[in-house]
Protein backbone atom coordinates (compact mmCIF):
# COMPACT_ATOMS: atom_id res chain seq x y z
CA UNK A 1 0.00 0.00 0.00
CA UNK A 2 1.25 3.52 -0.83
CA UNK A 3 1.51 6.28 0.87
CA UNK A 4 -1.28 9.04 0.66
CA UNK A 5 -0.47 11.86 -1.35
CA UNK A 6 -0.32 15.56 -0.31
CA UNK A 7 -3.43 16.55 -1.80
CA UNK A 8 -5.87 13.78 -0.33
CA UNK A 9 -3.55 14.37 3.23
CA UNK A 10 -5.17 18.13 2.71
CA UNK A 11 -8.54 17.46 1.75
CA UNK A 12 -8.67 14.78 4.87
CA UNK A 13 -7.90 17.42 7.03
CA UNK A 14 -10.59 19.65 5.31
CA UNK A 15 -13.54 17.12 5.91
CA UNK A 16 -12.00 16.56 9.00
CA UNK A 17 -12.56 20.84 10.47
CA UNK A 18 -15.77 20.25 9.37
CA UNK A 19 -16.54 17.92 11.50
CA UNK A 20 -14.64 19.41 14.37
CA UNK A 21 -16.36 22.74 13.50
CA UNK A 22 -12.83 24.39 13.62
CA UNK A 23 -13.37 27.40 11.14
CA UNK A 24 -9.55 28.06 11.50
CA UNK A 25 -8.26 25.20 10.29
CA UNK A 26 -11.03 24.33 7.42
CA UNK A 27 -9.79 27.83 6.39
CA UNK A 28 -6.51 27.38 5.90
CA UNK A 29 -7.14 24.39 3.73
CA UNK A 30 -8.57 27.20 1.17
CA UNK A 31 -6.79 29.66 -1.39
CA UNK A 32 -8.37 33.07 -1.64
CA UNK A 33 -9.35 32.60 -4.44
CA UNK A 34 -11.32 29.64 -4.12
CA UNK A 35 -14.67 28.91 -6.09
CA UNK A 36 -16.80 26.93 -4.79
CA UNK A 37 -19.52 25.08 -6.79
CA UNK A 38 -23.07 23.81 -5.51
CA UNK A 39 -23.78 21.48 -8.75
CA UNK A 40 -26.92 21.73 -9.78
CA UNK A 41 -26.53 25.00 -9.74
CA UNK A 42 -29.62 25.60 -9.71
CA UNK A 43 -29.06 25.19 -6.01
CA UNK A 44 -27.20 27.96 -5.30
CA UNK A 45 -24.41 30.46 -7.62
CA UNK A 46 -20.84 29.68 -7.35
CA UNK A 47 -19.34 31.32 -4.24
CA UNK A 48 -15.69 32.86 -4.07
CA UNK A 49 -13.83 32.04 -0.62
CA UNK A 50 -15.68 34.07 1.67
CA UNK A 51 -19.06 33.75 1.01
CA UNK A 52 -18.35 29.73 1.00
CA UNK A 53 -17.08 29.95 4.38
CA UNK A 54 -19.40 32.06 5.54
CA UNK A 55 -22.29 29.74 4.26
CA UNK A 56 -21.04 26.96 5.37
CA UNK A 57 -20.06 27.77 8.53
CA UNK A 58 -23.11 29.92 9.45
CA UNK A 59 -24.85 26.15 9.49
CA UNK A 60 -22.08 24.44 11.20
CA UNK A 61 -21.91 26.83 14.03
CA UNK A 62 -25.60 27.53 14.21
CA UNK A 63 -26.36 26.14 17.80
CA UNK A 64 -29.36 24.21 16.75
CA UNK A 65 -27.67 22.69 13.86
CA UNK A 66 -25.83 19.70 15.75
CA UNK A 67 -23.75 16.17 15.49
CA UNK A 68 -22.45 16.97 12.37
CA UNK A 69 -20.66 14.00 11.10
CA UNK A 70 -19.35 14.29 7.76
CA UNK A 71 -17.53 10.67 6.39
CA UNK A 72 -15.76 9.81 3.40
CA UNK A 73 -16.91 6.78 1.96
CA UNK A 74 -14.88 6.41 -1.21
CA UNK A 75 -11.61 8.62 -2.39
CA UNK A 76 -10.35 9.02 -5.97
CA UNK A 77 -7.27 11.16 -7.10
CA UNK A 78 -6.24 12.10 -10.95
CA UNK A 79 -3.23 14.37 -10.75
CA UNK A 80 -4.07 17.60 -8.86
CA UNK A 81 -8.07 16.56 -8.10
CA UNK A 82 -9.20 14.92 -5.55
CA UNK A 83 -12.39 12.99 -5.45
CA UNK A 84 -14.97 11.87 -2.58
CA UNK A 85 -17.67 10.20 -2.47
CA UNK A 86 -19.16 11.24 0.56
CA UNK A 87 -22.65 11.40 3.41
CA UNK A 88 -23.05 13.63 5.84
CA UNK A 89 -25.65 13.60 8.77
CA UNK A 90 -27.24 16.31 11.61
CA UNK A 91 -29.69 16.94 13.95
CA UNK A 92 -31.78 19.96 13.43
CA UNK A 93 -35.05 21.00 14.87
CA UNK A 94 -36.57 21.26 11.73
CA UNK A 95 -35.30 17.68 10.51
CA UNK A 96 -32.29 15.53 10.26
CA UNK A 97 -29.84 16.45 7.67
CA UNK A 98 -28.76 13.55 5.64
CA UNK A 99 -26.74 13.80 2.67
CA UNK A 100 -24.83 12.36 -0.10
CA UNK A 101 -21.72 13.77 -1.92
CA UNK A 102 -19.72 13.41 -4.96
CA UNK A 103 -17.19 16.42 -4.27
CA UNK A 104 -13.91 17.54 -6.67
CA UNK A 105 -11.65 19.32 -5.15
CA UNK A 106 -8.90 20.96 -7.32
CA UNK A 107 -5.51 21.83 -5.33
CA UNK A 108 -2.08 23.45 -6.27
CA UNK A 109 0.71 24.51 -4.41
CA UNK A 110 4.20 22.22 -4.32
CA UNK A 111 4.78 22.19 -0.55
CA UNK A 112 2.24 21.66 2.79
CA UNK A 113 2.52 25.16 3.53
CA UNK A 114 1.92 26.43 -0.25
CA UNK A 115 -0.46 23.59 -0.65
CA UNK A 116 -4.78 24.76 -1.10
CA UNK A 117 -7.86 23.77 -2.52
CA UNK A 118 -8.49 26.22 -5.06
CA UNK A 119 -11.83 24.74 -6.55
CA UNK A 120 -14.54 22.48 -4.97
CA UNK A 121 -17.25 21.09 -7.27
CA UNK A 122 -19.75 19.88 -4.50
CA UNK A 123 -22.42 17.39 -6.63
CA UNK A 124 -25.39 16.97 -3.65
CA UNK A 125 -28.63 15.31 -3.23
CA UNK A 126 -30.49 18.08 -4.58
CA UNK A 127 -33.80 16.43 -3.24
CA UNK A 128 -32.69 16.41 0.27
CA UNK A 129 -31.25 19.91 -0.11
CA UNK A 130 -34.28 21.65 -1.11
CA UNK A 131 -36.57 20.00 1.75
CA UNK A 132 -34.07 20.40 4.72
CA UNK A 133 -33.27 24.48 3.36
CA UNK A 134 -36.80 24.79 2.73
CA UNK A 135 -37.13 23.91 6.51
CA UNK A 136 -34.43 25.78 7.87
CA UNK A 137 -34.80 28.64 6.02
CA UNK A 138 -38.09 29.80 7.61
CA UNK A 139 -36.69 28.82 11.16
CA UNK A 140 -34.40 31.25 10.96
CA UNK A 141 -36.31 34.00 9.94
CA UNK A 142 -38.66 32.33 12.61
CA UNK A 143 -35.71 32.94 15.35
CA UNK A 144 -34.68 35.69 14.20
CA UNK A 145 -38.22 37.44 14.62
CA UNK A 146 -38.74 36.08 18.25
CA UNK A 147 -34.99 37.60 18.92
CA UNK A 148 -36.24 41.09 17.66
CA UNK A 149 -39.69 41.16 19.45
CA UNK A 150 -40.45 43.10 21.68
CA UNK A 151 -40.63 41.39 25.51
CA UNK A 152 -44.18 41.53 26.98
Amino acid sequence: MSAESAQVSLVRKLIAALNAVDRVTYTACLSQDLKHIILPTTLMPEQGYKDSVAFTFGLLEHPKFRNYNHVIDRIYENGNSVILQTHATANSPVGDWKQEYIIIFDVVGDSDDERKIVKIQEFVDSRAAVEFFGKWKPFLMQEASSLAAPPG
